[in-house]
């Protein structure tokens, strides 16, 4: 949904020290002060080791939309919400299974998906030679997603994700997760990959 899910967009990872990297303008010029953002593009969420209680096997879901929030100033972001591309849901997105092993919520089922813990901040860092964007909810603790399928409801947390940047394009800046990191669920385990997001209008140095 969302690469959102900025999508999306933008997420987690531990880094020690300060980055060496930041945000900037279309224009080359540094974000010095907090600027609203959109982050477009689609998020995959993954359900796996569903116990036999809950239909056994695994889901897939898929969902197209915008992480709303800031960028800036320096190397600072935040999600403060999710839209669909027309703007028509927020918060709660109409999303679709695009996989199932599931015998309850099975292939091309429609699903909801609501974001747990909003707002949350965000901050680039530097591990290794990638470049990331490091996700938490703002008030600490955990941050997620809550599937809704066929009226059972699963709940996927965790204080760490990975987005990491791939480039800087004319319009702003990609990124896409990597599904490297698995979320507790309340039922089986999620990870969460994309195909990517573009950060719209910001650049990242």
């Amino acid at each position: 949904m969302m690469a959102l899910l900025a999508v999306f967009a933008v997420s987690a990872v531990a880094a020690s020290g300060a980055s060496a990297h930041e945000w900037l303008k279309l224009n080359g010029e540094k974000v010095t002060a907090e600027e609203p953002s959109k982050t477009v593009g689609s998020i995959a969420l993954h359900n796996r080791k569903i116990p036999a209680l809950e239909g056994s096997g695994e889901i897939v879901v898929l969902c197209m939309g915008q992480f709303l929030g800031t960028v800036g100033p320096g190397t600072a972001d935040s999600i403060t919400g999710f839209e669909s591309l027309t703007s028509t849901e927020t918060n709660k997105l109409k999303c679709e299974v695009s996989t199932s092993t599931n015998s309850i919520c099975k292939t091309g089922t429609s699903v909801t998906v609501e974001p747990v813990n909003l707002p949350w901040a965000t901050k680039l860092t530097l591990t290794s030679t990638t470049i990331f964007d490091d996700i938490t909810a703002a008030k600490g603790g955990e941050f997620g997603y809550k599937v809704t399928c066929n009226g059972i409801a699963n709940e996927c947390k965790n204080s760490l994700e990975l987005s990491a940047f791939e480039k800087n394009i004319s319009t702003g800046s990609t990124f896409a997760f990597r599904e490297a990191e698995k979320a507790a669920c309340a039922f089986g385990e999620g990870v969460v990959s994309a195909a990517g997001g573009l950060v719209e209008k910001f650049l990242v140095n």
